[in-house]
């Protein structure tokens, strides 16, 4: 798609929000939020006091989390992700089931005193970061310290440099930093993590921790013991799984699976891909690991749709309102 062309969509969508704020402002939305059969897995990610996006778009206040919560458990029909799996669903309502990625810290200290007040239970997918990377991903680390370079970077044997739009971009083609590791091999994000990490150090991490400290060994087992609570895999780094190579992907698998299910003493199942990114080789390998129920954003392959160990979700989106938020969610889509 050219540029022009995503600007006309992003334009399409921005009138189309407006307008159904217009619509609900006037008392004439009922029809837009009316109940209907169907499924849907929700993705949240991390959760603060005030739903900063100062850092980044993946986290929400938890009074914002509590009123989803809260209306999903009051009006739609909520289910466990096995059971969602399993083919469970409502005939008359929208059935959903709620799904964290990542595994920040602030989902104990945070989400978890809001979903067993509402009662709701989540899947929480966890990657192995307090074990590989010292409790901090890439992609947060990433956002944290780019604010702090200034000067030019050399990872990869290419130059990194400020762009205008604020994040790091490469000297020869332009393309993001972020861009890059996603598409990259663990051995580039390890370089990436060790020339960044001494600017993130120097932040106040304290005052930053709900945006990148991650749940270590004690505290997935904490997590656990909550009856409302399953927990999942997100891989052991937050590598994006599709563009690495097969059998380090799978490596990757394992490895994750066997650090959680030793914090919990319990058997995982369940697997959400790292940004979504997967191969159709991958998933026959990981549900050879023991993934029977394996997530992703959107399919990637056609025969996807009719792979009962695949299933998509549908992330939350800040920068709407809730009436428009509950639309896209009932109608499956922005």
């Amino acid at each position: 798609m050219s540029r022009l062309r995503r600007l006309a969509s992003k334009l399409r969508q921005a009138i189309k929000w407006r307008a159904s704020d217009a619509i609900f402002a006037a008392g004439l939305g009922k029809r837009l939020h009316r109940d209907r059969p169907g499924g849907r897995i929700i993705v949240y990610h991390g959760v603060d006091a005030v739903g900063s996006l100062e850092h980044n778009t993946r986290f929400i206040s938890s009074g914002t989390l509590e009123r989803h919560l809260r209306h999903f458990r009051d009006h739609l029909e909520v289910v466990t992700l096995a059971d969602y799996f399993a083919g469970r669903r409502a005939p008359d309502r929208l059935t959903v089931s709620i799904t964290f990625d990542d595994g920040y810290s602030n989902t104990l200290g945070r989400a978890l005193p809001v979903i067993e007040a509402t009662g709701v239970p989540v899947t929480v997918f966890v990657t192995g970061c307090a074990e590989t990377d010292g409790e901090i991903l890439w992609p947060d680390l990433l956002d944290l310290a780019t604010p702090v370079v200034e000067q030019r970077i050399e990872i990869g044997g290419e130059v990194w440099r400020r762009g205008r739009r604020g994040e790091l971009v490469s000297d020869t083609t332009g393309e993001s930093l972020k861009l890059r590791c996603k598409r990259s091999s663990r051995e580039f994000i390890d370089e990436m993590m060790i020339v960044l990490r001494p600017f993130f150090e120097s932040r106040d991490t304290p005052r930053l921790a709900d945006y990148w400290r991650h749940l270590n060994h004690r505290e997935i087992r904490r997590l656990a013991e909550s009856e409302l609570i399953a927990i999942g895999s997100h891989g052991a780094h937050h590598t994006c799984l599709g563009a690495i190579d097969h059998e380090s992907a799978c490596d990757e698998l394992r490895r994750s699976k066997a650090y959680l299910e030793n914090s919990i003493d319990a058997e995982v199942t369940a697997l959400a891909y790292p940004d979504g990114s997967y191969t159709r080789e991958v998933v026959a390998s990981a549900a050879e690991i023991g993934f029977d129920q394996q997530c992703v954003l959107d399919y990637l392959y056609r025969e996807d749709v009719d792979d009962s160990r695949l299933r998509e979700r549908l992330g939350s989106n800040p920068f709407i309102s809730w009436n428009n938020q509950l639309r896209a969610i009932l109608e499956g889509g922005y």
